[in-house]
């Protein structure tokens, strides 16, 4: 728990996880310096809300700290972030398709686990939606599994 405390103060000081060398990891934290440093970073991340690496690394002290709704808060506020995109034509699947000149597009979400573009079997995948251009805040499930 010490080093993670330790890696959350740094962070929030604006270092970084190369710092840890340099922290002395026997010094004894208490509870109330833990809650300092958590709010600390909370209050931080009320200035910087779109913080992906900030809100992943305050969810991990609440959970230690016994706050599972605020733990799983900052988790889906990262989550947010880490999948928020923009469509446009720089995304479409050919160089030719535009698609700011269409009504609507088929969105499907899928998540590879070989990393490669073309879809293979065992991916995670969501329905495909049709979706408005222009839409914002779509929500997609990702609770299939590519045959």
């Amino acid at each position: 728990m010490t080093l993670l405390l330790a890696a959350v103060l740094l962070y929030w000081h604006g270092g970084s996880g190369a710092d840890m060398d340099n922290v002395d990891t026997q010094k004894h934290i208490t509870k109330q310096d833990v809650e300092k440093m958590v709010s600390g970073l909370a209050a931080k991340l009320v200035q910087c809300p779109n913080d992906l690496k900030g809100w992943a690394m305050l969810a991990r002290p609440y959970k230690v700290l016994g706050r599972p709704e605020d733990a799983e808060q900052a988790y889906e506020r990262a989550a947010e972030l880490l999948i928020r995109f923009l469509l446009n034509d720089a995304l479409a699947m050919t160089s030719d398709a535009h698609i700011s000149g269409l009504a609507q597009v088929t969105v499907e979400v899928r998540i590879s686990k070989s990393g490669q573009v073309k879809a293979k079997i065992g991916d995670l995948m969501s329905a495909m939606q049709q979706v408005k251009v222009g839409r914002e805040n779509l929500k997609f499930i990702v609770d299939q599994i590519r045959p």
